[in-house]
């Protein structure tokens, strides 16, 4: 009997087939299974096994938990911590004198000069209001020829009334950096300020700020490809009901950002680093970035430890559980010798090769 995938069997059918051509059934029964199994693979994918955003997981989806093991230690900072606590400032602002009038005894100590201080600090923001700033340029006679000239106003000021620079960058940084709305950016500025900011202010200000940043984003391509370390990835952003890409590269000071209509190669090339570059790309195995064979290829740690996760726990792989755990202790041992401060020794890593050649 000749498969054909397309039609359910009867019972009566399936009894012939293993009678007839028990390889042909036995060849049905796997490709069935294989697709069985692709289909509960893609029903168990969620942002915690798989690299995929959250906003994705199924409603009746596990909620995402760390991957983090306890460690057996009490929580806050641990012992070498270098810790963030409130430091005094030599320069403050304002200075608060707090007499001493009286001495527990009941003596008055108004006029007795004081021998010392003890000394506090506040570190708050002052009163949140628009300061006018009012440029004036000034017009003169000339007392030889007559004629009346007036001095020029800062580039930057070039309307009768208008907000300054520094105002102008704060509505930019919460609309870009904190991702504010542009209506709760306004509806900020009336309540805070006083002032309702329109939306052709707002979008100007990021105009803006956009063309300042410039020549630091070319002159940032040009660095990123001396880089021994980048670190890569990409993720859909959709910009006017269009999917787009949104292209990262950055080392631990700094990150170069870009939006480009694709998320492959064609943005890889106009991008223009990555071709350029011969380090090490720290990646999640995207294939354009596979491509580039002048690179070094280690894959990125977080998405290896949930496709790891799914394999332990959809498909039973012990390896991939002693595996996983053993990136984390790892990571754990690395964390540790930052904190104490210790170098990171090379005769430590043929311990930790040979315990991943094992697995």
């Amino acid at each position: 009997m000749r498969a054909d995938h397309s039609a359910d069997k009867s019972r009566e059918e399936l009894w012939r087939w293993s009678q007839s051509d028990p390889g042909g059934l036995v060849d049905y029964a796997f490709a069935l299974q294989a697709e069985v199994r692709r289909w509960r693979d893609a029903a168990a994918q969620t942002s915690r096994n798989r690299s995929r955003p959250p906003a994705t997981d199924r409603p009746e989806a596990p909620q995402p938990k760390s991957l983090r093991k306890r460690s057996g230690r009490k929580p806050g900072g641990q012992p070498g911590h270098p810790g963030r606590t409130l430091q005094f400032t030599d320069t403050p602002q304002h200075l608060q004198i707090h007499p001493l009038l009286e001495c527990e005894c009941g003596e008055d100590l108004s006029r007795q000069p004081a021998m010392d201080f003890e000394r506090r600090q506040v570190l708050d923001l002052p009163s949140l209001e628009l300061q006018c700033t009012e440029p004036r340029a000034e017009v003169k006679e000339c007392p030889g020829c007559g004629k009346i000239g007036m001095a020029a106003f800062p580039a930057d000021v070039n309307a009768p009334v208008q907000y300054g620079k520094n105002f102008r960058a704060l509505l930019t940084y919460l609309y870009d950096a904190q991702e504010g709305a542009s209506r709760r950016i306004r509806e900020m500025g009336a309540e805070m300020f006083g002032y309702a900011v329109s939306e052709a202010t707002l979008q100007s200000a990021r105009q803006e700020q956009y063309d300042a940043l410039a020549p630091f984003e070319a002159r940032l391509v040009e660095l990123r490809p001396q880089e021994p370390v980048l670190h890569a990835d990409e993720t859909g952003l959709l910009i006017n009901q269009l999917n787009h890409g949104l292209h990262t590269l950055c080392t631990p000071r700094l990150t170069f950002f870009a939006v480009h209509l694709h998320r492959g190669k064609a943005a890889l090339e106009a991008l223009g680093i990555i071709p350029k570059f011969k380090g090490w790309l720290v990646h999640d195995f995207l294939s354009s970035d596979l491509g580039y064979e002048h690179c070094l290829h280690p894959f990125c740690k977080s998405h290896l430890l949930r496709e790891l996760v799914f394999l332990f726990e959809q498909h039973h792989q012990p390896w991939a559980q002693a595996l996983h755990d053993l990136f984390l202790e790892m990571r754990r041992w690395v964390q540790e010798q930052k904190a104490r401060d210790a170098p990171l020794n090379e005769t430590d890593y043929p311990r930790w090769q040979q315990r991943y050649r094992e697995l």
